[in-house]
């Protein structure tokens, strides 16, 4: 009984992080979502509730790092300062962040079955490892000439990449068995 408890718990943990690494969060899965849903499942359109749709430009981003954390709640405010928030110094701090841009894109449906999509979508996703933290301080503080410092940063790593894609989509609708279709 432990065991499986204890698996249980493994997995609900495993899903609740693994559920945020998807861009267009809540845009994906539902009838109404024409092209978004392409990007997750391209089956989805032949489900689509709309004859067609058309999208210009779309815009899913993240940046994260532990060296530098605000309050989302104040950052909105009139008056904020961003010296106010609070930093995290350590030997390694890490950074990263992705963009990914939906284009122009377009799909319709040729019948209640069937579908058709065309789509650009452009991608960068980035990230800085094991930068020190007082380097970062410093670089802040444009390297204050009158003090001396020694700073490590042995194993510090950048990578990034991008790429651009391009798609042409044909779904149909095989099978209907009450709620679930093929």
């Amino acid at each position: 009984m432990k065991k499986l408890t204890l698996m249980l718990i493994s997995f609900v943990l495993l899903a609740i992080s693994t559920l945020s690494a998807q861009s267009y969060i809540g845009y994906l899965s539902d009838n109404y979502s024409g092209i978004y849903g392409l990007i997750s499942n391209p089956a989805n359109i032949a489900d689509s509730r709309f004859r067609a749709d058309i999208n210009l430009i779309g815009s899913s981003g993240f940046i994260g790092n532990d060296y530098f954390g605000i309050d989302i709640n104040e950052v909105f405010k009139i008056n904020y300062d961003f010296d106010e928030a609070s930093k995290t110094l350590k030997d390694e701090n890490n950074f990263s962040g992705n963009l990914d841009l939906l284009g122009p894109s377009f799909m319709f449906n040729l019948s209640d079955k069937s579908a058709i999509a065309l789509f650009t979508r452009g991608r960068v996703f980035g990230g800085l490892l094991g930068v020190s933290g007082q380097l970062i301080e410093n670089v802040e503080e444009d390297f204050d000439d009158n003090t001396d410092f020694f700073i490590e940063n042995n194993d510090f790593n950048f990578s990034a990449n991008a790429w651009s894609e391009f798609g042409l989509t044909y779904a149909q609708e095989i099978m209907t068995k009450g709620e679930h279709y093929l």
